[in-house]
């Protein structure tokens, strides 16, 4: 066989996989509840789209799920290191070593 005919069959083969792959990603979307829009800005998100399916975030709170698309998702991330001056983290008490100074009073 010539190359020409195995990179043609490969074509042909990789692009019937790739329809059907594409097929079962829009199925599976359809069976998981998800809201149709961001839940900060109300952005609406296409269930079909793979593009949106691999860029979204989703934040599972208790029962309820969350949809976050990626421009308010990097504001969340940008957000987050202002959180812990907001918020006081618990301080850590870090062993220390005594041995030292009980050598010098003994």
């Amino acid at each position: 066989m010539s190359n020409n005919l195995k990179r043609k069959i490969k074509r042909k083969e990789y692009v019937k996989e790739r329809k059907i792959s594409e097929k079962e990603l829009a199925s599976k979307m359809k069976n998981i509840f998800l809201p149709d829009q961001c839940s900060n800005c109300e952005k609406p998100f296409d269930k079909k789209s793979r593009e949106m399916a691999m860029t979204w975030k989703v934040v599972a709170r208790e029962e309820r799920k969350h949809l976050i698309c990626p421009t308010c998702w990097d504001l969340i991330e940008r957000i987050d290191p202002l959180r812990g001056e907001r918020e006081p983290k618990p301080h850590q008490h870090q062993a220390q070593s005594h041995t030292g100074q009980e050598q010098e009073t003994q």
